[in-house]
């Protein structure tokens, strides 16, 4: 009984004061001025945070009074925004349940780019297909803690498949009409679902005319084959062109021959029987090929001997003997059998000379020349004229005297202008060309004025006006397309002569010569002078040991100089570097590596 009282007393009645034991330092212990801190227990009190399994952010409030808040830690990403209340947030942020979080995770959509492009000409369309992957995230979901550390996941998003609709749609859209590959071509090209191009229509092009050539060349002749004016040489089978088209519908003419492959007609030939049949309209030799029909005439000569006049031929020429001091012309090809001494010669073919050329001139290039002579006269004729003028405004004192006067005047002191104009009529003459412009009769109303005697002063504003319409002038000169017999350009030997070729020129020897062509092979020795190519000099000597002036001259930087041996003293120049042999070489090979570098030396 008395247990029981003492426990009720114990639960309802006052504390007993502290019991000390005799181990403590001090019996009478002072109570704690403030009650201890009441033990926490963080399930129970701390606020929550987590992230559920939709990737929603969820938060719990603590429980009592001692809970701590919920702690979220947003990192500084740029496709992460999180806002409080409106405000974004970053790094540490304290939360309560009534608060406004937005979390905003940025999205990348998937991109299917689908784009027709047509070529320039529209002759072939393109299409492009450029699949790019889209991506989004969400918030890892998490279990409930007092602090959250918001991680992401990275879902990839596919983009949509192109489809053959937005094919035919997107084709229909640029006009694409015409071409267009099957529906297979296209469906496994998309099915593969990867970006890359695929030629979707491609136009169809012109075929131009044609047709074959068909000789009458009588079967076994040996030799060159000789007919006469009005034989029949052969007959052209026409072939009919056809039209093209492009990807848009577009219908694209054909031309009547295709480019490069018109078969010309010399002046020696014409067509008959509604331009089928080819007949000669000259005696001569027939040249028929794939691109040049023509009927060449052959004139053979025993000699050519000094004249001031300009022999002109056109054709071939053949001369068994000498040609010398005398200007001549051939359109086609010319042989000398013989030397070319003091002459001048231009030919519109090949040229071969087996003897000596010495002191002449050889000009490869019929309408080349021409034209280079053109802008010399012209000019030369115009610049008299005006020299002319202020002889005139000298003269002016002289009263009626003056067309007495300037008559002599011109005979005696612009004898270099008459002889342009006489040079510009006469050079309209020669045969192989055509000449197109007023030219020739500008040079021929100036020239009748100029001779007008003591009437001369009447017409000088007349002069004048002609002198202005030459400086305007724009004359055209073009060679007339010809059938020729192949021919080399080939001399012996050279002395002191200038050779301007086109191709290869091929001499034995040179010496103190102008040699110019794309390439210049010497089989024996280039002595002294100039040589001047576009591709490669060959010889077998270069220069001589007493060290006579040698200049060898490659434009083109790939070009190429050898010589089975040198000698001191010749200079060198490939695509614009230059050096002087100090030292004999043999064999010599310069190329523009080799000066640039400094191997040659």
């Amino acid at each position: 009984m008395i247990d029981r009282w003492f426990k009720r007393w114990r639960a309802t009645g006052p504390s007993l004061p502290p019991v000390t034991t005799a181990t403590s330092p001090d019996p009478h212990v002072v109570p704690p001025a403030s009650p201890p801190q009441p033990l926490r227990s963080l399930e129970a009190h701390d606020g929550l945070i987590w992230v559920d399994s939709a990737g929603k952010l969820q938060i719990r409030n603590p429980r009592g009074r001692h809970g701590h808040y919920p702690v979220v830690v947003v990192p500084d990403w740029d496709w992460l925004r999180v806002s409080v209340n409106g405000s974004r947030v970053v790094g540490e942020h304290v939360l309560e349940e009534n608060t406004r979080v937005h979390v905003r995770l940025l999205v990348q959509a998937p991109q299917s780019r689908l784009t027709i492009t047509v070529s320039p000409d529209g002759m072939e369309a393109v299409l492009n297909v450029a699949y790019v992957v889209g991506e989004r995230r969400t918030l890892v979901p998490s279990t409930p803690s007092p602090r959250l550390t918001l991680e992401p996941r990275r879902i990839v998003v596919e983009p949509p498949p192109v489809t053959l609709a937005q094919v035919h749609t997107d084709l229909a859209r640029a006009g694409i009409t015409a071409g267009i590959v099957d529906a297979a071509t296209i469906e496994a090209f998309l099915a593969r679902h990867e970006s890359g191009a695929l030629v979707v229509a491609r136009g169809v092009a012109p075929q131009p005319g044609g047709g074959t050539l068909e000789s009458f060349r009588p079967e076994g002749l040996e030799g060159p084959w000789r007919v006469v004016t009005g034989e029949t040489i052969g007959r052209r089978r026409p072939a009919p062109a056809r039209a093209g088209q492009t990807v848009r519908g577009e219908a694209l003419p054909a031309p009547m021959i295709q480019p490069g492959h018109e078969v010309r007609l010399g002046p020696g030939v014409t067509v008959m029987t509604h331009g089928t049949h080819l007949v000669a309209t000259r005696p001569g030799v027939v040249i028929f090929d794939a691109h040049v029909v023509d009927v060449v005439a052959q004139h053979e000569m025993a000699a050519i001997g000094a004249a001031s006049d300009v022999l002109a031929v056109d054709g071939d020429l053949v001369v068994r003997g000498t040609i010398q001091g005398r200007t001549v012309v051939v359109s086609g090809n010319l042989t000398v059998h013989g030397d070319l001494r003091n002459a001048e010669v231009v030919v519109g073919g090949g040229i071969t000379v087996a003897g000596t050329t010495a002191e002449s001139r050889v000009t490869v290039g019929l309408e080349r020349y021409v034209r280079d002579g053109i802008r010399h006269h012209t000019t030369r004729v115009v610049d008299g004229l005006y020299d002319l003028e202020l002889t005139v405004d000298e003269l002016r004192s002289l009263g009626p005297r003056l067309g007495e006067v300037l008559a002599r005047v011109v005979a005696d002191k612009f004898t270099d202008v008459l002889e342009s104009l006489a040079w510009l009529q006469t050079a309209s003459r020669w045969p192989g060309l055509r000449w197109t412009g007023p030219l020739v009769d500008l040079a021929a109303e100036i020239q009748h004025h100029l001779m007008a005697g003591e009437e001369l002063d009447h017409v000088l504003g007349h002069l004048w006006s002609l002198r202005t319409e030459l400086e305007m002038c724009d004359p055209v000169v073009d060679a007339v397309p010809m059938g020729r017999i192949p021919h080399a350009t080939g001399f012996s030997t050279v002395e002191n002569s200038s050779i301007d070729a086109t191709g290869t020129l091929t001499v034995d020897s040179a010496r103190s010569s102008r040699l110019a062509a794309a390439s210049v092979i010497a089989t024996r020795a280039v002595v002294g002078g100039f040589v001047s190519a576009t591709e490669r000099v060959q010889c077998e000597t270069l220069g001589v040991v007493e060290g006579t002036e040698t200049s060898i001259e490659i434009a083109s930087a790939d070009g190429v100089v050898e010589a089975d041996s040198a000698y001191p003293g010749v200079l060198v120049v490939i695509g614009g570097l230059r050096h002087t042999l100090r030292t004999p070489h043999r064999p010599l090979h310069l190329t523009y590596a080799t000066l640039k570098g400094g191997d040659h030396v």
